[in-house]
Order: C-alpha cells, then structure tokens, then sequence
C-alpha cells in the first residue's frame, strides 16, 4: 500500500474541506453536516454558481469559491459523485432569487445526481439551469460516461461564466456564455505514473518504467493508449495536434492555454511542457492571449499532465475589472510620458486593488476615487490648489461624498460628480503652478488651464458618460 498523509481513509474528505475552510482567511465557510464550501457572503445578488464532483482533483473545485468564480463548490468522497440532497443544500444556500447555474462535468454519476438536486430545488420555487462540460478530446465514452468526458477545460467554464454573473448578467446569459466556453475548449493528457485511492492497496493502473498513457482522465482510470515514453516535446505535440484538429484551431486564432499537472508532476516538468506548447502553437500561427502553468485539476498523486486550448473571441476574451485597471494602469505607464503616465499608472493600479466586480455602488465610487487620489498624492507629492490633475479629481471626490451625505441617487451623483470636475479643472486657469513643468513659469502659469487637470476631466467624464448608458 503506497504511503498517505492521511489520518482515517474514511475521513480524507471531510477534513480536507475543514483545512481549506480554515485557510481561507474567513471567506469561505463548511455547511454544517455536508462537505459543502460556500462563500461566506453568499447569497449575493446575482446568480449562483455552482460546481462539485468526487473529491482528490484538487484545487477543483473548492479553490475557485470566490468572488468572479463559484459560489458554492459540493465535494462527493474520492472519484464519487456527491449526493443530490447535498447539492440541494448547496443551492438554498446561495440562491438570492435571481437563480442558479449548475456547472456539471459530463460523468453518469455527476449528472444524475446534479438533475436529481435540480429538480429538488425547482420544486421549492427556485430557479436552476445547468451546462455540462465535454472537454476531453482523447475518447467518446468511458468507464464513467456517455460522450466526452469533463475535464481540466472546466476551471475555464467557472472563470469566464463567473465573470459574467459578477458583472450582472441575468441566468439565461450566464448560460448562454458558459455553453460558448464549452463549445471551445478541449483538453487531452498523459500519464507517467498512476495515483492510489486513499484507501486502496494498489494504483487504480499499472505502467512499466519505461511505459505511458495517452488520453488519461481525472478519475486515475487508464488512458486510451499505452505507448513507451516518450521526450515531454514529442508528447505536447501530439496532445496539441488531437486537440487543435478536434477544435478547427487555424493560423491567427487567440487562445488560451492551460499546462495542467495531474497532481504528482514537478513545476520543472509543467514549464517545459509549457515550452514546447508555445514553440509548437506559435509554429502553426496560433496566438497566446493567455497562459495559465499549475495544477488546476488533478487525480491525486498522479504523475503526468494535461493541455487545455481555450478558442477565443471577443467574447470569451473580457477582463475582470480589476484586471482591465492593471491592463490600463501598465499601458499608461509604458505609453505616456513625463509624470503623467506613473501618475494615473499608480491611480489605476490602486483602483485595481480595491474595484468591485459586482454593480458598483455610490461607495464603491467614493472608495475608487479615494485610492486613485491616495496613489497620485504619494507618488506627485502634491496637494490640491497646486494647479494639478488633483485639482480636478478631489472636487469630483468630495462631490460624491456630499451626494452621499444628502443620500442622493447613483445618477444625479454622478452627474453632480462631473459638475465639480468641470468646475475644478476650470478653476485651475487662475492658479500659480507649485508643481510639474508648469511651476518653472511662475506666475505665468496664471491664466491658462492645467493640462493635467484637463485630461484628469477628461477621463471623468469619459468614465460617468458610460456608466450613465
């Protein structure tokens, strides 16, 4: 029997939920008498996502509980499916009304048991829909399935639907966006060495030394051929060439590419696969947009990997928000000159920090503006009535913060925001530049408007304009 550092067989389950619980940082939480992770904050007001399966493919599934991903995250026992009243549990604990997508790897067990939850939950009133990912590309039915079966191509579906539901979206969209990531990713891998359940005598399969498996799934069964092993550059190419065949991947496509461990496999081994991936994807003219090396979905202990392309469009290629203000603050920094691209560069970067990805409410704006005027005043050391972008920005700040006090509506707040910056950029023409190129004129700077107050404006008003449509 292979070595565990485990305490009970019969008791892996429930104490890894309670670990990751604990490690969370008060985020998550276990539901009492399952092994159910929910959000500590759920339900929020959007819809709940979803997702579980049989334990010991972790991070999958309790680690993408979080915000911009799942809800709630329901663990059956080792390579089982986890039972319908669990999973019912799960969906009264995160519904808030506007209703629930259940996210289902193609296995019998799995989709039973989630239809059975699901059924269970419309009964009392609650509105569940559901995908189920069909990701690997190395077989068409399995020991466990009928068709495809779901694999590493999964954390995707959890990524980009959860973006969607962050961002508002109604379920029918939700749905709508995580069947597109269904209908474009494809993932196959390979073995090396097999796992052990926790409390079985032998690994679920054998291989000689020199011996792998080709097209192996996340439930320790064998893949769809034994071969002798072969140099890691031979292997991604073959694992790419299944997939971007089976997925129509032609020159110029964007993708996303995921370098899986299977839960035994060095870093070290995970980037040179990840090496070669690229080599091969930009040989045949196949963009990388992103590229994602770890373990995502596992099978225990087992030694080997599996490669996960993502075809993308516009669609499928949003940002978080707190994404797009890094995206935005960096660009700033490498593209414009002087002060002003370090400048905004730190406002954005602290915005990034602390943005919601939900609606965004009058407080959310007030805290954005807060960060954004914190980062300029620590790297321009400025103040306002120095005849500078703050000159504009802080006006527009304490308006939100009135409109807060008056308890103001989110649009005339805005509107009211955007008033103040005109006012105060405007206000700048009778200022003596202190700071910047400007201060070196003296009291010539008198009479002209701060460009850094303008473009300050500027981007207010390009931001309100927007958010008002």
């Amino acid at each position: 029997m292979g070595k565990k550092l485990i305490n009970d067989p019969e008791k892996v389950v429930q104490e890894m939920i309670e670990g990751i619980v604990m490690a969370s940082n008060q985020r998550l939480e276990k539901l009492d008498g399952y092994n159910i992770i929910v959000r500590k904050d759920a339900p929020i007001e959007k819809v709940a996502l979803i997702s579980g399966g049989g334990s010991g493919h972790e991070p999958a599934h309790a680690a993408y509980v979080g915000e911009g991903m799942l809800d709630a995250a329901v663990a059956g026992d080792v390579f089982t499916s986890p039972t319908p009243d669990a999973i019912f549990e799960a969906v009264k604990a995160v519904d808030s009304g506007n209703g629930v997508l259940l996210i289902i790897k193609n296995y019998t067990g799995d989709l039973m048991n989630f239809e059975m939850a699901a059924e269970m939950a419309e009964a009392e009133g609650i509105e569940v829909d559901q995908v189920v990912v069909n990701d690997d590309v190395a077989v068409e039915d399995s020991l466990y399935t009928t068709g495809r079966r779901g694999v590493a191509g999964t954390v995707f579906v959890h990524k980009i639907a959860g973006a969607k539901s962050a961002q508002g979206a109604a379920l029918k969209e939700v749905k709508r966006t995580a069947e597109k990531v269904i209908k474009n990713v494809r993932t196959k891998g390979v073995a090396i060495n097999p796992c052990q359940l926790p409390a079985a005598e032998k690994s679920t399969f054998s291989l000689a030394e020199d011996e792998m498996e080709m097209g192996i799934g996340i439930h320790g069964e064998p893949g769809t051929e034994k071969m002798k092993i072969k140099k890691v550059d031979q292997i991604v190419d073959s694992l790419l060439e299944d997939i971007l065949i089976d997925l129509k991947v032609k020159s110029d496509d964007r993708v996303a590419l995921m370098v899986n461990g299977m839960g035994g496999t060095p870093l070290m081994e995970l980037y040179i696969a990840n090496r070669r991936a690229n080599q091969f994807l930009e040989s045949k003219g196949v963009e990388i947009y992103k590229n994602y090396v770890g373990e995502f979905m596992t099978s225990l202990e087992m030694e080997g990997l599996s490669l996960t392309i993502l075809k993308l469009d516009e669609d499928l290629s949003f940002e978080s928000r707190s994404e797009l203000f890094k995206l935005t603050a960096m660009t700033l920094i490498s593209n414009v000159g002087g002060a002003s691209g370090p400048l905004y560069g730190t406002a954005f970067l602290n915005i990034s920090k602390v943005i919601s990805e939900y609606e965004l409410s009058l407080d959310d704006l007030i805290e954005v503006s807060e960060e954004a005027i914190a980062g300029i005043q620590k790297r321009g050391k400025a103040e306002a009535g120095e005849k500078t972008m703050l000159d504009t920005i802080i006006p527009a700040a304490e308006s939100l913060k009135n409109s807060r006090a008056n308890n103001l509506d989110l649009n005339t707040a805005l509107n009211n925001c955007l008033k103040a910056a005109a006012e105060g950029m405007e206000n700048t023409v009778e200022m003596q530049a202190t700071k910047g190129r400007a201060s070196y004129l003296g009291e010539r700077s008198i009479g002209h408007q701060d460009p850094g107050a303008t473009s300050a404006y500027l981007m207010i008003k390009t931001f309100i304009e927007n958010f008002l449509k």
